[in-house]
């Protein structure tokens, strides 16, 4: 299951899930290295793992699309 990193709001982190849409907060000392707002997780063997490549192919798509838009 992937979960997208909403916000970080102090000690808490808000994760947006991709299947439902659902938030949920965890505290932000459980996200791994590297994660920030905007990153996409793995829950995985009862554990967030920062999915690197899911991330950059999510900006890329977002950004492809913003490009699109602005060029109508």
């Amino acid at each position: 299951m992937f979960y997208s990193i909403d916000r970080i709001e102090g000690e808490w982190a808000v994760l947006i899930a991709d299947d439902t849409s659902q938030s949920a907060e965890i505290p932000a000392n459980m996200l791994p290295a590297g994660a920030g707002e905007g990153s996409i997780l793995r829950w995985e063997n009862d554990t967030y793992i920062y999915d690197i490549e899911e991330t950059e192919r999510r900006r890329r798509a977002f950004f492809e699309r913003t490009r699109r838009l602005a060029d109508k």
